[in-house]
């Protein structure tokens, strides 16, 4: 498997045999405070591997890139709020194994009884 990163389309792309099989996209939040100045937080937009290829650490090797990526360019933090198909106790093994903490629950975001969370992982000293 090969990992690449697209600066252009800010995703990291997962190939195996010159086919794309999974993929991160991320994005940096802006607001008056870093109108001026470089982003400090990076986002986690969406996580998705091919259901052929799910539960072979892909996924991880994604999330290890972006932070690799966002410790390189010294930002602070690295924030995401999982989706509706992210319900399930899986993904959150997924992302307390990288080093995120679970920070917000927002119930029936999606629907009623269906909640979306907000994981965050600080980089700096490897704070949470």
């Amino acid at each position: 498997m090969k990992i690449s990163h697209n600066k252009k389309t800010k995703k990291i792309l997962a190939h195996l045999d010159k086919k794309q099989i999974g993929y991160l996209k991320y994005s940096f939040p802006r607001d008056a405070s870093t109108l001026n100045s470089k982003p400090r937080n990076i986002i986690i937009d969406y996580v998705y591997v091919n259901k052929k290829f799910r539960r072979s650490g892909i996924a991880s090797k994604l999330i290890s890139e972006i932070i690799q990526i966002a410790k390189k360019q010294g930002l602070v933090w690295i924030t995401l709020w999982t989706g509706r198909q992210s319900e399930l106790e899986e993904s959150f093994r997924l992302y307390e194994k990288a080093g995120f903490k679970q920070k917000a629950i927002q119930g029936d975001y999606y629907d009623k009884n269906i909640a979306t969370r907000l994981f965050a992982k600080r980089l700096d000293n490897d704070y949470n």
